[in-house]
């Protein structure tokens, strides 16, 4: 016959080695014959007959059951989700994310609302591009700009139409041709339809070709001396000031009030948001570094910045960069001045400012801090053994 004898190598994990039968009475936390694996997954406690109550495939602890929420989340069972504007660990990292976009609550990842891209989402459509993901492609035409939300177009002065496809008629001009040509009709050819500059007959002179007269001259001989400033002339009976363009008085010599320009001081510059006015005689925009459009409106696109938007951006791996200085912005998973440098071990995430959570020596990735288990390991954190039981059977 023979004779079986079982012996059991109790772990570092078991509280009590019974002194008869040799059986291992494990800690909280462990179970198996030698104490050796972990509680399996949802079950804690004495025994593993505690059962878990974290929410969102939240780590529970096998010793006492408290949970160890995932990025994202947060509260006793991980059941509450970070609040609008904030995600990471605990939910104590705030999103950068601009325009109405929203924030993923775990990587703190920007989704831009529909004309925006960027990793911020702080940059509208790149030229002749709308929509979400600016997919779509504008149809405006003759230099208009077209919005990046929805693909209307803002027609450049001389122009009209829904596409601004229509030059303005004969005796209009300016922004949308609501300007009607102030030029003497019968000594006129009408205006330039962008400025409203009178073109005039053979002969005739003057802002609004009322005289024969050279400019600055006025008078029934034309020897009278005109005294109006910046170009401009005077009625050639009276000698009265005819202010050109941008400029307004009795001598021409004030420029049009903040948000006028054009002649008569009549057009009205477009609306900003920000307080800066166009140029009294062209009404055009002089754009800060970093924006451009019509009205200065937008930042510049995608991955360039500065003056004009003309110089592109330095950074590495997906990295944008500011639209005024060319700072790059990195990605999840990398840093340093041109994004070139991956996190170091042991952080993740925007800046690497997060830590892992991977226990055994486990390395998490860069960008979203996902655990790589090694052999023997496995479980979102690498905290669940795959070790046998060990045990010794003599006979």
């Amino acid at each position: 016959l023979y004779q079986f004898l079982f012996i059991y190598v109790c772990r570092d994990n078991t509280e009590v080695c019974h002194p008869w039968t040799g059986e291992c009475e494990c800690k909280a936390g462990w179970n198996s014959k030698d104490c050796s694996r972990q509680c399996p997954i949802l079950t804690y406690g004495k025994g593993c007959h505690g059962i878990c109550s974290c929410k969102n495939n939240a780590q529970c602890s096998p010793v006492d059951g408290s949970c160890i929420c995932p990025p994202g989340f947060r509260g006793k069972d991980c059941s509450e989700e970070c609040g609008l504007g904030t995600f990471g660990e605990d939910c104590t990292q705030k999103c950068n994310c601009k325009n109405g976009a929203t924030c993923s609550s775990e990587t703190g990842q920007c989704f831009c609302a529909p004309g925006w891209e960027g990793q911020y989402c702080d940059r509208p459509c790149s030229e002749e591009k709308y929509g979400i993901h600016c997919n779509e492609k504008c149809n405006c035409k003759n230099g208009a700009a077209c919005n990046p939300q929805n693909g209307s177009c803002t027609c450049s002065p001389g122009f009209t139409g829904e596409l601004c496809e229509k030059r303005c008629e004969f005796g209009y001009f300016g922004q949308n041709c609501q300007q009607e040509c102030q030029c003497n009709i019968d000594n006129s050819d009408g205006c330039d339809p962008v400025t409203g500059k009178c073109i005039c007959k053979k002969s005739w002179k003057g802002v609004k070709c009322e005289t024969l007269c050279a400019i600055g001259k006025f008078g029934p001989n034309c020897d009278h001396d005109c005294i109006c400033k910046n170009n401009s002339s005077c009625d050639p009976e009276t000698g009265a000031c005819v202010c050109s363009r941008g400029w307004q008085g009795e001598n021409c010599d004030q420029p049009c009030e903040k948000g006028y320009y054009g002649l008569g001081c009549k057009e009205v510059c477009p609306v900003t948001s920000d307080n800066i006015t166009c140029d009294h005689v062209t009404g055009e925009y002089v754009c800060q570094a970093g924006y451009i459009g019509l009205t200065c409106e937008n930042p510049c696109p995608a991955r360039t910045f500065g003056k004009d938007c003309k110089q592109n951006c330095n950074c590495r791996n997906g990295a944008d960069c500011h639209h005024v200085t060319g700072k790059c912005h990195c990605l999840p998973g990398w840093m340093g001045e041109i994004c070139s440098i991956p996190c170091p071990q042991g952080r993740f995430g925007v800046n690497c400012s997060q830590h892992c959570k991977c226990f055994n020596n486990g390395t998490c990735r860069g960008n979203d801090g996902v655990c790589r288990c090694k052999p023997g390991y496995t479980g979102t954190q690498c905290n669940e053994s795959k070790t046998s039981v060990v045990y010794i059977k003599k006979h």
